[in-house]
């Protein structure tokens, strides 16, 4: 097994990978050059030959319908008891996912009616063995999910439904789920270096492969051929390309699935990658404390996001319209400070910061709504906060580095249990 720690939730979760054994390298003071064999260039299909995201629509652009995003403001969401590891959106961006520690998954629906600030009205609890890992929402249908976790198969559940449409056999130790862009495959990756893919429409497995070296988050090509798989390489950071139809040298068909490029761009293993919705950019986080920008229509990276030294990377999302990303991170151990916590939001295509949501807290998971669910309604991200050293405020309405704060958290043992919602409001109210 990889000595790096798989990407996760924090260190307390039941399914984290090990830890690291020796303590991470110095931050460095440039990326290393980017190691890519001759095959990357013929690899077609990896990004859209079109800025339309999966639905078939062009994302509108943001500026278009929210004022800057500066103006935003936090509201926090209440009812959990546990600490909370997960968030994601569906495709229409009507339902929120949360994985908490009560081993239940928590779907709610969005609330942004005129007048009414938006907030999250629970509709359905999903009750599992273990906690579970990750949650991936269909493609094209807002009401299916799938939920990998310890359990030795992957859930494929209907929101509407009190029990599961389909349980897919794993091997266990999930840690990354994800949809294929036609919703015809899910591939699933655990923290013992297997990946499986299987057809939903038939409930079979399609693929499986154990790998000599550690395999993190993933994302699908825009034709769904391969997937684009943050790892670590001989202590190195690498953008895995995997062959899920390799014809192979005699024309024929493989069981396999196939690395067909490896790409070097970190001095230490990649853990979280984020893929636009538009199939033409792709983000990279490594341990080396760079978040890297790649154009998938040349398979090349030209932008690095450098991050504090003391910056521990935790989830990344692009924007609907894929012009800004989303990097949540918090301090690790006990050097730096609040300032370093909270959510940098960059533009994807200069990597110039935006703005800095400032949850003084750390910040597991970001995870941008996929589209307004309302015509002229707001943008809004969803942040999973964990800090067991906070304070729960007790105040209606506080102000947090100009950002209004609408807090209502709950306190627990471990600590206070934060979902906020960073809400850029519309630019005509």
């Amino acid at each position: 097994m990889s000595q790096s720690q798989h990407h996760h939730h924090s260190s307390h979760h039941p399914s984290s990978h090990h830890q690291s054994q020796p303590p991470p390298p110095p931050l460095p003071t440039a990326p290393p050059a980017i190691q890519s064999s001759s095959s990357s260039g013929n690899l077609g299909g990896l990004a859209s030959s079109s800025a339309l995201s999966s639905s078939g629509a062009a994302p509108a652009p943001l500026s278009s319908s929210t004022g800057p995003l500066s103006s935003y403001f936090l509201r926090d969401i209440p009812g959990y008891s546990k600490s909370l590891y997960h968030c994601a959106w569906s495709c229409d961006g009507e339902h929120l996912s949360v994985i908490c520690g009560d081993k239940n998954v928590h779907i709610s629906q969005f609330d942004s009616r005129r007048g009414v600030l938006p907030s999250l009205q629970p509709i359905h609890t999903i009750s599992t063995n273990t906690v579970m890992a990750k949650t991936a929402w269909h493609p094209t249908e807002g009401n299916r999910l799938a939920i990998c976790g310890d359990e030795k198969f992957v859930e494929v559940w209907d929101v509407r439904a009190s029990k599961a449409a389909m349980k897919l056999p794993s091997l266990g130790n999930n840690l990354n789920v994800s949809w294929s862009r036609d919703g015809h495959m899910v591939a699933v990756g655990n923290r013992n270096e297997y990946f499986l893919v299987f057809d939903v429409r038939t409930g079979t497995q399609m693929r499986k492969k154990k790998f000599s070296h550690e395999m993190n988050e993933m994302a699908w090509s825009y034709n769904n051929d391969y997937l684009l798989v943050a790892a670590g390489v001989d202590g190195m950071g690498a953008l895995d390309v995997i062959s899920v139809f390799n014809s192979g040298s005699s024309g024929g068909g493989s069981e396999e699935l196939t690395v067909v490029d490896s790409l070097v761009a970190h001095s230490g293993a990649c853990q979280q990658l984020a893929v636009d919705a538009t199939c033409r950019r792709l983000a990279m986080g490594g341990t080396d404390k760079f978040v890297s920008l790649w154009s998938l229509e040349d398979l090349v990276c030209d932008r690095f996001v450098p991050l504090d030294v003391n910056t521990e990377l935790r989830s990344l999302c692009f924007s609907p319209d894929g012009q800004f990303l989303a990097i949540a991170a918090g301090v690790t151990g006990t050097g730096g400070g609040a300032d370093e916590q909270g959510v940098l939001i960059v533009n994807s295509d200069s990597a110039e910061p935006v703005v800095k949501i400032d949850a003084r807290m750390k910040c597991t998971t970001v995870a941008w709504q996929p589209q307004q669910a309302t015509a002229n309604g707001p943008t809004v991200l969803a942040v999973v906060c964990d800090d067991k050293t906070a304070t729960s405020s007790s105040a209606t309405t506080t102000s947090s580095a100009g950002a209004t704060v609408f807090s209502s958290s709950t306190t627990t043992k471990d600590g206070p249990v934060f979902l906020r919602l960073a809400v850029i409001p519309p630019s005509h109210s």
